[in-house]
């Protein structure tokens, strides 16, 4: 085999590995990966970095976090043997977005700022704005209102400048959580319609479920529970037709509230145990635990207890989330301390 062919084939299992991740095919892609990584590990190549990087990804898409760091860290220390800029500052927002996931913020925020000095610096706009968009998220998180705000501004302005209508529409989409935050309910759909239109140009139906289910969300917050059921079936509907399982269950946890709020204690009970059978089917522990700490702030303690001790069965033989158990077991105590008193 000659020289030139001995370049192509790892390029060529890496491109349709990159494919067959864009279809949601991730044990596929994963293990086109392999066969690429064997190739550029064999010739000692640094082009190893972006096959490391799309195996961060596809362990990111599955929720192991710890698999996706192990990943992207591999490709940062060649990023920075190398003094590699572009690529450590594409690595250092993929590590934010594991913390991002682990509700480290601070960690977040420290490998968003890496990024972000790098980007400025070598005047990449648009990435600096993803970077942007992430410290919204976290200043939203964080009830940081006026500062997610200005992150989510500063993004707006860079994706309109440079044509980047699914930047915008994502951006749209989070600043009208904040204007819902803020009771600004008027601008809150205003800034959601702004996104709609974008994602019905652009054939997002995802995206458009996510903005019918945010619509829902407001209509909820003010008070208009018949307006509220009709986005979040609009939204279900799109789900259920893509199969999208995590995202019909947020939609029955939302419906679950919404029949509890009209006093329908019988259907929340059934729109949750529907939510239920997806995350566990899914073996979703994060999504537990995430239930269960918003359960505990609304102070309803038995449904708590439920999600906790499911996420703890779930996540104690999963070696990847040993974080995910310890943060289980604190809320549990907690809850238990609540509920004795």
């Amino acid at each position: 085999m000659s020289e030139d062919n001995d370049d192509a084939l790892p390029v060529a299992y890496y491109r349709q590995a990159m494919e067959a991740e864009s279809r949601g095919e991730y044990e596929t892609s994963r293990e086109l990966c392999q066969k690429a990584l064997d190739l550029y590990q064999r010739a000692k190549s640094d082009d190893v970095t972006m096959v490391y990087i799309l195996l961060g990804r596809i362990a990111y898409s599955r929720d192991d976090l710890d698999a996706a760091e192990d990943w992207y860290r591999k490709s940062l220390a060649i990023d920075e043997r190398n003094r590699d800029e572009h690529g450590a500052a594409r690595t250092y927002h993929y590590l934010s977005a594991i913390a991002i996931d682990r509700e480290d913020f601070e960690c977040a925020k420290a490998w968003l700022q890496k990024s972000i000095r790098i980007k400025e610096k070598l005047g990449d706009d648009v990435g600096a704005s993803e970077s942007y968009h992430h410290l919204g998220f976290i200043a939203y998180m964080q009830d940081d209102l006026d500062a997610a705000d200005e992150w989510y501004r500063k993004a707006i302005e860079i994706d309109e400048a440079n044509g980047d209508e699914h930047g915008a529409s994502l951006t749209y989409n989070n600043l009208s959580a904040v204007a819902n935050a803020r009771g600004d309910f008027q601008r809150a759909e205003e800034l959601l319609w702004k996104s709609i239109r974008i994602k019905e140009k652009l054939g997002n139906e995802v995206g458009k479920a996510g903005s019918y289910h945010q619509l829902g969300v407001v209509a909820f917050d003010r008070g208009d529970y018949d307006a509220a059921e009709q986005w979040y079936f609009r939204s279900l509907e799109i789900y259920e037709r893509l199969g999208d399982k995590r995202s019909m269950a947020k939609a029955y946890c939302n419906l679950s509230d919404l029949a509890k709020a009209k006093n329908d204690h019988e259907m929340a009970y059934d729109w949750l145990q529907r939510a239920l059978r997806i995350i566990e089917e899914a073996g979703d522990v994060y999504e537990l635990a995430r239930l269960g700490s918003v359960f505990l702030d609304r102070g309803e303690f038995n449904e708590a207890k439920q999600m906790f001790r499911k996420a703890l069965e779930l996540g104690v033989n999963t070696t990847w989330r040993r974080w995910l158990t310890i943060y289980c077991r604190l809320w549990h105590c907690r809850l238990l301390g609540f509920v004795s008193r």
